[in-house]
């Protein structure tokens, strides 16, 4: 079964990102500044999840607080903020945070990360299977 994915221009952060979006299934905010990347992503993840994506770190701040999502897939590399400070920035704001799934071409960055309170990081490249995995797995948890 194919499951349709469309632009879903009701969403308060569609002016600036695109989103694959089905009723009731869980909310992904991306934060991925490599369009191929997040393109990518946003299809694979958009067969089982409600994925919308930005590609800084201040935008994806925006969105988070317009509409929180039920999880955050953060890169660590974001043009104006780490995925760490976007993070750190998103509990002062709020008191809480989802569940966070970071990317990274920087494995140096691992223990940190985790230690930060990350729920789970993936070095890039990753198969999506193991992305998949991690994000049912931070939902489960939470």
């Amino acid at each position: 079964m194919q499951i349709p994915l469309m632009f879903n221009p009701t969403h308060p952060a569609s002016q600036s990102s695109f989103e694959f979006y089905a009723p009731g299934r869980p909310e992904i905010l991306l934060a991925e500044d490599d369009d191929d990347i997040a393109q990518a992503l946003g299809i694979v993840l958009g067969r089982t999840f409600n994925v919308t994506t930005e590609n800084c770190g201040r935008d994806a701040l925006r969105t988070y607080e317009i509409a929180p999502p039920d999880l955050l897939l953060l890169d660590y590399q974001l043009p104006d903020m780490n995925g760490l400070r976007l993070f750190e920035s998103i509990r002062r704001r709020t008191g809480a945070c989802p569940p966070i799934v970071m990317i990274s071409a920087f494995p140096s960055r691992r223990e940190d990360l985790l230690s930060a309170g990350v729920d789970c990081f993936l070095e890039k490249p990753f198969e999506t299977r193991d992305l998949v995995w991690a994000i049912e797995q931070a939902l489960h948890r939470h």
